[in-house]
């Protein structure tokens, strides 16, 4: 005789269990000894398992994801299945060969199994195609040694916008079609105002780390022999890199803009045991608890990047010394960046470092500044890294 549903013999109370979308996967013929005792306990006794499920042979469990988080309802996976759920949700291009980090929030959002953080560390490290691709995070191996002894002189020789709505401050490069006429008209209309990053000094636009990440997303799914075929998943991968979850918030971009988790398959589906009845008539207005739950999640988050903001500067101002200070009218070179070019046999190792000097016209935020040359031309901001103080000689010396 068939077991009844658990469903009906075992309700969870619907405050500690609402109602959230549950991804289900799909399972071979099990045989995992530790899923099918667990399901059999749970069938017989549900009493004893209030935090687990059976709904059409498949066994959920209630968990939270994090500290402060709703509960949700997780399908657990048998040995079996393993395999293909971390490579759907690593592999896939909806998924972006994320990292470790982000491979087990885009897994524990649907899944549970014992020991799934192990397995999907072990799971990232041996992906032949982050391997091949991805760039090293470690330290560069390899300590100084004491050198060879030479006993003589000459014996060794030796690279952007998408809505929604209008914003504030746009944040851009200083390409010609960012500076051209009507695209500044386009942003007056908007009162949209403009920073231009400063030349050869990507960190002051945090897209240019983006970039970085959806460049190698696209290298894991590129063709070798058709390099030409590299837009074939943008879709997917932009839907990967909007559900990653970051390390600083804890959500993913998607939930911070929309408030809930985007669906990327069609068997997500509501776990309250009933089917979703889709609703055709006018939306309601958002009610003021929704508003208010709105705004507390954006204060948190705006929280969260000021610290995170603290800690990065700290760090990274471990490897910098404090930059000079100048002031209008103060005299200062300006490094150069040369390009080598084989046709006119010029070597940019061989060009000066620096070039000038130049005027300062005035200051540009805390660390950067506006020059003008002795034709009264402006041109900048440019980074204090990218300065130093002109040093006049006087006739006496």
């Amino acid at each position: 005789m068939q077991a009844p549903d658990a469903l009906s013999r075992n309700p969870v109370d619907a405050d500690a269990s609402p109602s959230v979308r549950v991804e289900v996967i799909d399972l071979p013929e099990i045989r995992d000894p530790w899923y099918l005792e667990l399901r059999r306990k749970v069938l017989e006794n549900p009493d004893a398992y209030e935090k687990f499920r059976v709904d059409d042979d498949r066994l959920f469990k209630l968990i939270t994801i994090r500290a402060g988080a709703p509960l949700r309802w997780v399908q657990l996976v048998p040995q079996e299945a393993r395999l293909d759920a971390l490579a759907r949700s690593h592999d896939a291009p909806t998924s972006g060969h994320g990292g470790a980090f982000r491979t087990l929030e885009r897994l524990r959002a649907k899944a549970y199994w014992p020991n799934m953080k192990e397995d999907v560390d072990r799971y990232v490290k041996s992906c032949a195609t982050c391997q091949r691709v991805k760039k090293s995070r470690d330290r560069p191996p390899g300590f100084m040694g004491s050198g060879k002894i030479i006993s003589r002189p000459g014996e060794v020789l030796s690279a952007d916008l998408i809505g929604p709505g209008a914003p504030r401050l746009l944040l851009c490069d200083n390409g010609k079609q960012y500076r051209s006429r009507e695209f500044q008209s386009l942003c007056r209309d908007y009162h949209t105002a403009i920073r231009y990053n400063i030349p050869y000094n990507p960190r002051s636009n945090p897209t240019e780390r983006t970039n970085q990440t959806l460049e190698t997303i696209v290298c894991c799914y590129v063709r070798e022999e058709n390099q030409r075929t590299w837009d074939e998943y943008l879709p997917e991968i932009q839907a990967a890199m909007n559900t990653s979850v970051s390390h600083v918030t804890g959500l993913s971009p998607h939930q911070v803009v929309f408030g809930e988790d985007l669906l990327l398959d069609g068997r997500e589906r509501l776990f309250n045991g009933q089917e979703e009845q889709l609703d055709t008539a006018d939306p309601e207005p958002l009610p003021p608890e929704r508003v208010k739950e709105r705004e507390e999640l954006l204060a948190r988050i705006r929280e969260k990047i000021k610290h995170a903001s603290a800690r990065n500067a700290q760090r990274y101002n471990l490897r910098r010394r404090e930059g000079d200070e100048f002031n209008a009218g103060d005299m200062v070179w300006k490094k150069t960046f040369p390009k080598s070019d084989k046709s006119a046999y010029y070597s940019k190792k061989l060009a000066p470092r620096w070039e000038g000097p130049y005027r300062v016209k005035y200051r540009v935020g805390r660390v950067s500044y506006a020059l003008e040359d002795d034709r009264g031309k402006e041109s900048g901001p440019w980074h204090v890294d990218q300065l130093k103080k002109y040093v006049t000689r006087n006739a006496g010396n």
